[in-house]
């Protein structure tokens, strides 16, 4: 009896605490404009494979633009990954490798936090975006291979990967789940009753800027990168080669080898 009554207080307060931590926000998040530092982390940092769940708590200032950047883990030159971004009329989109962008069918509030999650399993053709725990949009799989998001991708909050397209409100917390979450996991979710064992990475933000922001469930860090200052003007001559920005991933960097060796060079 001891040993039943331990097993149910133990059940009764990890469900407790777990709504405790991943509930609705009741106090202010970081907040994101065009003068505020983003941040970045890995996948490989994660430990984050190519199926996973995004979940978020944030608010969108009146006025965020068209296109501004949540969530970037879409390599620009390999074309792989995901994108978390506002769309027209203050709706939330979410694009992966799939040949569909899946949008809210309204706008999101922006006097109180909405709860959004983004799934996608490449393997299984499960692309859906989640408002405060309902589906709202999802792609329907046809016979065309949905592509693999590319590992170890860097993944940018507030901004696009090139430092464009800023992303204008508040992110209360964010996070990685391992796999594609179920309906019914994301609608307890939202309920602030997380999924056991499926967060690769997670953070609870407050009010205030930081240089680096470590993770409060596994071990991952959001670090704001330096500002790049490109020169308004390159070196002279006809054989130099003169870029605005270090290249992000191992497509845009620059080969060179001697026909047997060879490298790239990210600069």
């Amino acid at each position: 009896m001891t040993s039943r009554l331990f097993r149910f207080l133990t059940a009764a307060f990890l469900t407790f605490a777990g709504i405790n931590a991943h509930a609705a926000p009741d106090k202010p998040g970081l907040r994101f404009d065009e003068h505020s530092p983003f941040y970045d982390t890995t996948t490989a940092e994660m430990g984050l494979r190519r199926t996973y769940s995004l979940e978020l708590w944030l608010t969108p200032a009146a006025g965020c633009p068209s296109g501004a950047m949540i969530v970037d883990a879409f390599g620009p030159g390999s074309l792989l990954g995901s994108r978390l971004f506002m769309g027209d009329g203050g709706r939330i989109q979410f694009s992966t490798t799939a040949p569909f962008v899946c949008e809210s069918p309204a706008p999101l509030p922006t006097d109180r936090p909405t709860h959004v999650v983004g799934v996608f399993d490449y393997r299984d053709k499960v692309i859906a975006l989640y408002i405060d725990g309902r589906r709202v949009s999802a792609f329907t799989p046809t016979k065309n291979k949905v592509m693999s998001p590319t590992e170890n991708l860097t993944v940018r909050l507030g901004a696009a990967l090139d430092g464009s397209a800023r992303f204008h409100g508040e992110i209360h917390s964010v996070a990685f789940h391992r796999r594609a979450l179920t309906d019914d996991e994301i609608a307890r979710a939202f309920a602030g009753n997380v999924p056991a064992n499926s967060i690769a990475a997670a953070w609870k933000f407050s009010a205030g800027e930081a240089h680096g922001i470590a993770a409060s469930e596994g071990r991952a860090t959001f670090v704001a990168p330096p500002a790049i200052v490109p020169a308004a003007q390159g070196p002279a001559g006809d054989l130099n080669l003169w870029y605005r920005q270090p290249a992000t991933e191992w497509v845009e960097a620059l080969p060179f080898g001697n026909g047997r060796l060879g490298g790239m060079v990210y600069g």
